[in-house]
């Protein structure tokens, strides 16, 4: 029998707020079922049933597999015989590798993004960058942590390679945990927001060299960040 977790509710109330039929779609529970493995309510190590997330979230079981594919893909889930699934382990002790990777990835992306980034572009990653700072003044790291992801791929969406931006995404998700209990214990993103905005000045100042140093440099803040904060 697979265990159930305690889950904290989604919504206010004390209940799980259903699916509109209208949401009823795979990429609506895929980001629900996403959002509950970041933020730590589907612990990590525990097993549920694709029965048991298709109640919690009142819809069908297609397509809570479908998301589940998906985020096997992304190494968030492990999908066992007889459709046990199994939430990722979430070990300090992977941080520095999976850091590591983080680091090459934007080394590797963030000068070309220089080089290529179009206005509308850098009008996208300063929206993003808005809406991070009013989510991180109301506390809300959940958004943040959403917001952050949707930086850094579009950062990388301004290589123009799309092969670039499948390899970078999984990696950048699996931080995500890491960074959510970060945040939420030290109670502000505001250092980590602040980098932010200078790799945008710098983009759009068209500055190769700089992007890559401040990114790298990110990077390795955020892991010195998360490992004093864990």
């Amino acid at each position: 029998m697979a265990k159930r977790t305690e889950l904290a509710p989604i919504a206010s109330g004390g209940k799980v707020r259903p699916l509109a039929v209208r949401e009823r779609t795979g990429d609506v529970v895929l980001h629900r079922l996403r959002r509950l493995i970041v933020t730590l309510e589907l612990e990590p190590g525990a097993t549920v049933t694709e029965t048991y997330l298709s109640e919690l979230l009142e819809c069908s079981r297609t397509p809570v597999r479908e998301a589940l594919q998906r985020l096997a893909a992304e190494q968030l889930v492990e999908i066992a015989p007889r459709r046990v699934i199994r939430i990722a382990e979430m070990n300090v002790s992977d941080l520095p590798m999976l850091m590591e990777a983080m680091e090459r990835a934007v080394s590797s992306t963030a000068s070309l993004a220089a080089s290529r980034v179009t206005n509308r572009q850098l009008d996208e990653l300063t929206r993003i960058l808005t809406e991070a700072e009013s989510a991180d003044s109301s506390k809300d790291f959940v958004t943040v942590l959403e917001l952050d992801f949707r930086f850094h791929n579009a950062m990388t969406e301004a290589t123009g390679n799309r092969y670039l931006v499948s390899a970078f995404a999984p990696i950048h998700r699996l931080a995500t945990r890491f960074g959510y209990a970060a945040f939420s214990r030290a109670e502000t993103a505001r250092i980590s927001l602040e980098e932010h905005r200078e790799i945008v000045e710098a983009l759009a100042a068209r500055k190769p060299d700089v992007v890559e140093t401040l990114a790298v440099a990110h990077v390795i803040a955020a892991r010195d960040r998360i490992q004093a904060e864990l």
